[in-house]
């Protein structure tokens, strides 16, 4: 049986990265897993505001996906999960949005996130591990 498994990866928060893989391989020993790794990456409206957007935006967002997507398997590069196929992707808005679309348009049977410090607000996970618990359709293991 194959199991369909969705992997955020925060690039400011690469550490959590090996937590996750050792999620991983455990997972990998019962079923082959089809894993698709996902890193969102902030719009450029979030750094400069609606006013700035334009062409130069479309051309700067190509570009900043290559980066990502080069980044993410050059980080990722090194993993070796027995049993398993992987697939990369890159998106660029609010985390949470972006977790849940990519979810489920390829019909994740899991979402295996990483948590990190918690503020006061979210008390026990961090705010987009607490924003896909509360919303996903589908299971969510989270790492720590």
């Amino acid at each position: 049986m194959t199991k369909t498994v969705l992997v955020p990866v925060d690039f400011t928060e690469l550490g959590l990265l090996d937590k996750v893989v050792s999620h991983l391989k455990a997972l990998s020993v019962a079923d082959k897993l089809n894993i698709h790794f996902l890193s969102v990456i902030p719009s450029y409206e979030s750094f400069v505001g609606f006013a700035f957007a334009g062409q130069d935006k479309l051309a700067s967002d190509k570009q900043r996906i290559e980066i990502a997507l080069s980044t993410l398997k050059e980080n990722l590069s090194h993993i070796d999960i027995s049993n398993s196929t992987t697939q990369f992707y890159v998106s660029i808005g609010n985390p949470r949005d972006k977790i849940l679309e990519t979810a489920k348009k390829i019909q994740a049977e899991l979402i295996v996130i990483g948590s990190r410090n918690p503020g006061m607000k979210t008390y026990l996970l961090g705010s987009t591990a607490s924003s896909v618990v509360s919303y996903a359709e589908s299971s969510v293991l989270v790492v720590r």
